[in-house]
């Protein structure tokens, strides 16, 4: 062990001699204490207990001198031997007694470099090191004192950079290791830092220094001399240590944890969230759980009151869960909604934006096994232009995967992009964000300012399910999310009130385009519902531009709105959507969008526009804007030839409007529409201006175009003022499709199988039976009927409500059952139907919703309990039973029937003591 001792220590003496050729001596080490040259002007040149005691020169000298310290366990000085030139500007300090070191020096330049060596003895594993580093400016105009500005500085261990900051006074832990029964641990720390008037810089390693596992082993920390050292230097800013097998596998993060807490267990909780995730960097540690309370990045461990830059590190692999009371032991019994684990960056005056977190969260390189679940991050700020800390204010991934789950982003903001988060990566990366709520986040109105949620780049892939994004805002481009590269999937979301504000700007919700040099950008949108978003430009919900031919599915877009922009290149609107490229649109319903300048729902700019098809969709109430507007609900701007056109399949159009081409506009070039219900606005238009050929579709009036099989006839919806486009069990629509038109096509708007035979319609469409329907929906058999109306609630507030079972047929003896349920028990009830249609006749405080004549069945009992009163009476009237008596020759096939239950209520007085049913309506096949 001497060898190895004296060979360090004149490698460290030559170094200082090369270093500072000026210097006549070095300093040396005795038993008795440690001599330590330094500067003697000004302060230091009083008695030797003034250098010893670690007080800051005032001004730089090319004089220096020996002093002799004693030696003490309480002067950190004392237990160091330094050398220090001040001609050289550089400072050397040799450090023996647990990183114990001190040192300063005065220069207008200054470079502190301190090497130091200590023996692990025992155990393996990885070890937690902690070193405080603190910077101090020191003003000419006062000696003596300390300056309140900041200088630069840089930490290097062992060659590789660790820190640079420009604020005093840093913290720095690091993980070493792992080491196998007796070993050296050589450090060679380089602290450079450059200010452009005098100052003075120190290296004060903290009192506990290097963590150790006492229980295992035995294990020590040795020093230089082989002494172990003292227990007073051992130890961790909580007052735990970590080593080898003894860091808990789930740490406990508390508030108002005591003092001395190992995390091991919400009894003995660490209170300090920063000094928590530094344990986490030791591969035993798997999990932080986080008690309720507020954190914020600049309390805690190797933070600074009011320091802009600190942020929460969260390592590779750590699972960190909020949202606990401090009690729980699984963690299906936390409750984030009642017990929020907040994030926040808002670190200076209470309130104050300005003075908040450039990040509150930074994930550096981190596997998607990340995790981040049941936190609340807020009140970050990423506003500094001079450091490009102007993304991610929540959170800021850097080369990041993650997972985010049950998340909640509030109230943060960047100049630049990504408010909530920024994730930016050249490698392939993946953010997961699942069950999480952002809102009220923003960004500035620069050119390039986007992302009020979200913001990915490059290389990035994006997979967001069942959360929520109401009221972001974001200058130019996406709202809630700003997405430049890799692959996007949403699902089952609502984007609610997002707005981008800057004229011209791009998607209210989400602007999505490629990014140079990496894979080619797509997006799946499923599920998910878009409400009242704005943009100052194009794309009032949805903005796409230059990536893989999107797919949105089953989506709700509704009362969206764009100003729409007139640019040199293109005119472009799209209430709902703007695509300036080829896009696929299934089962979507767009209600109440509209755009300023063209296409009130969506609007597809682009000369690719062959590959895009919309089918199964709704269109309703959208506006393409005033003057010279065009297309209410579509329109495509580039349309290409017709031998490869735009394809419209089995949608349906009602209540669209614009100056030109109310439900449909084509500009150069043709689109195809086939099997849908174009019913336009007024009666003498067809609701389609330019090139267009449709065909087995339902208009208005006779269409005179390109294309075949076209009915000019009522669809006879179901509810149009009501907003119920299904078709009535009359509709012409009913199997009168092209089976040719409709390939690919499985369902409908609400998801039910499509090519459903009806036997009460008659197949006028082209292909072999089953034919499907026109437009969005799909009947499904009119035997199987529906049910209407509402029903009278009776005396014991009960619901009397009709059910259909089975299949009505004129040739089956029995086996289409109408059934009641809810009503009042024992009582007489008698079934009552029409075959002259439907109304709305008052009658005994109900409703009677069909049409005279009326005619009545034979009277029932509608059974239930026995004794008392309750709502357990039910009636089941076969009805097929009913046409094979014979009693009415009218129920042949292909007669619509109109259905209700009238029956006794006692409950109510006079007149009104009936009680009826909602109704119903079937056909009455073969």
């Amino acid at each position: 062990m001497s060898s190895r001792i004296n060979s360090w220590r004149l490698a460290s003496m030559l170094w200082a001699a090369v270093a500072a050729p000026a210097a006549t001596a070095f300093a040396q080490q005795a038993d008795a204490g440690v001599r330590i040259t330094r500067d003697v002007v000004g302060p230091c040149d009083s008695a030797h207990q003034v250098c010893c005691d670690g007080s800051l020169c005032s001004q730089p000298s090319q004089s220096f001198a020996f002093v002799d310290c004693p030696r003490s366990t309480d002067n950190p000085i004392a237990n160091a031997s330094a050398a220090i030139v001040a001609g050289a500007s550089q400072l050397h300090a040799e450090a023996h007694e647990g990183l114990t070191a001190s040192a300063q020096a005065c220069s207008a330049y200054a470079q502190a470099r301190w090497r130091d060596s200590l023996m692990v003895v025992g155990g393996s594993g990885q070890y937690l090191l902690r070193l405080d580093l603190n910077v101090a400016h020191v003003g000419v105009a006062t000696p003596g004192s300390v300056y309140a500005g900041r200088v630069s500085s840089s930490l290097e261990v062992n060659g590789s950079l660790v820190y640079a900051s420009n604020t005093p006074g840093p913290q720095y832990s690091l993980v070493l290791g792992p080491f196998s029964f007796a070993q050296y641990v050589n450090l060679d720390l380089l602290l450079k830092s450059q200010i452009s008037v005098p100052y003075c810089i120190t290296v004060v390693p903290g009192s506990a220094d290097v963590a150790t596992d006492v229980s295992f082993g035995p294990l020590q920390v040795l020093d230089l001399s082989g002494n172990p050292l003292s227990s007073a230097w051992i130890g961790s800013s909580s007052g735990h240590t970590y080593g080898a097998n003894s860091a808990p596998a789930r740490v406990h993060v508390d508030p108002n944890a005591a003092p001395g807490g190992d995390g091991a267990s919400w009894a003995t909780a660490v209170s300090d969230l920063r000094w928590a995730l530094e344990l986490a960097k030791l591969p035993e540690v798997q999990e932080l759980w986080i008690a309720q309370g507020t954190y914020r990045p600049d309390s805690g461990f190797g933070a600074f009151a009011s320091d802009r830059n600190a942020t929460f590190a969260v390592p590779s692999g750590t699972r960190v869960f909020g949202g606990f009371a401090g009690n729980e032991s699984q963690l299906d019994q936390r409750a984030p909604g009642a017990h929020p684990t907040i994030l926040s960056g808002d670190i200076g005056a209470p309130g104050v934006s300005t003075d908040n977190s450039h990040r509150v969260v930074t994930l550096s390189s981190t596997a998607l096994s990340t995790t981040l679940d049941g936190l609340s991050i807020r009140d970050g700020r990423a506003d500094n232009l001079a450091t490009n800390k102007t993304s991610g204010a929540g959170i800021f991934a850097s080369a990041a995967s993650a997972t985010l789950r049950g998340c909640t982003f509030n109230s943060n903001f960047a100049v630049a992009t990504g408010a909530a988060i920024q994730a930016t990566s050249t490698a392939a990366q993946m953010l997961v964000v699942d069950d999480c709520q952002f809102s009220g986040n923003t960004t500035g109105t620069g050119n390039y300012s986007g992302g009020g949620a979200i913001a990915t780049l490059q290389n990035v892939s994006l997979q967001i399910s069942d959360s929520t994004f109401g009221d972001n805002a974001a200058g130019v481009t996406g709202g809630a999310l700003r997405l430049y590269g890799g692959a996007v999937s949403i699902s089952d979301s609502l984007f609610e009130g997002n707005s981008t504000t800057v004229a011209g700007a791009a998607g209210g919700a989400i602007f999505q385009a490629d990014w140079s040099g990496a894979p080619l950008a797509s997006l799946v949108l499923e599920r998910s519902r878009f409400t009242d978003n704005s943009s100052a430009g194009y794309g009032g919900a949805l903005a796409i531009s230059l990536a893989a031919r999107p797919t949105i599915r089953e989506c709700a877009f509704i009362d969206n709105h764009a100003v729409g922009v007139v640019a040199i290149t293109a005119t472009l609107g799209g209430g709902a959507i703007a695509a300036l490229q080829h896009v696929a649109i299934e089962r979507c319903q767009f209600v109440g969008n509209s755009s300023g300048l063209r296409g009130g729902a969506v609007h597809v700019a682009s000369a690719t526009a062959s590959d895009t098809t919309i089918s199964s969709s709704l269109f309703s109430g959208n506006v393409g804007g005033p003057g010279s507007a065009l297309g209410g609900a579509l329109r495509f701007e580039k349309a290409p030839p017709a031998t490869d056109p735009a394809a419209v399949r089995s949608c349906t159009f009602s209540g669209n409007s614009a100056a030109t081409g109310s439900v449909l506009s084509v500009g150069t070039g043709t689109a195809r529409v086939d099997n849908s219900i174009v019913w336009a606005v007024g009666t003498t238009s067809t609701g389609i201006a330019g090139s267009a050929t449709l065909t087995n579709c339902v208009l208005r009036v006779p269409w005179t175009g390109s294309g075949q099989g076209n009915l000019a006839l009522d669809p006879q919806f179901r509810d149009a003022v009501g907003g119920d486009f299904r078709l009535g069990l009359s509709s012409p629509a009913i199997d009168a499709g092209s089976n040719a038109a409709a390939i690919g096509l499985t369902l409908d708007l609400n998801g039910l199988a499509r090519f459903v035979d009806d036997c009460a319609r008659p197949d006028t469409g082209a292909g072999s039976a089953p034919l499907i329907d026109i437009g969005a929906f799909e009947s499904q058999g009119g035997n199987r009927g529906y049910t209407y109306g509402t029903a009278k609630t009776n005396s014991l507030g009960c619901v009397p409500a009709i059910e259909l079972q089975g299949t009505c047929s004129a040739s089956a003896p029995s086996g289409f059952v109408v059934r009641t349920t809810q009503l009042l028990n024992n009582k007489s009830a008698i079934p009552l139907y029409s075959l002259a249609g439907s109304s709305a006749t008052p009658l005994g405080g109900g409703t009677l919703w069909i049409a005279a004549p009326r005619k009545r069945t034979a009277a029932t009992n509608t059974s239930g309990n026995q004794g008392g009163v309750d709502c357990s009476g039910v009636v089941d009237f076969d009805f097929n039973t009913w046409i094979a008596s014979g009693r009415d020759p009218a129920l042949l096939p292909g007669q619509q029937v109109w259905m209700q239950i009238w029956s006794r209520d006692p409950g109510f007085g006079g007149s009104n003591a009936i009680s009826l049913s909602d109704a119903a309506t079937f056909v009455v096949c073969q």
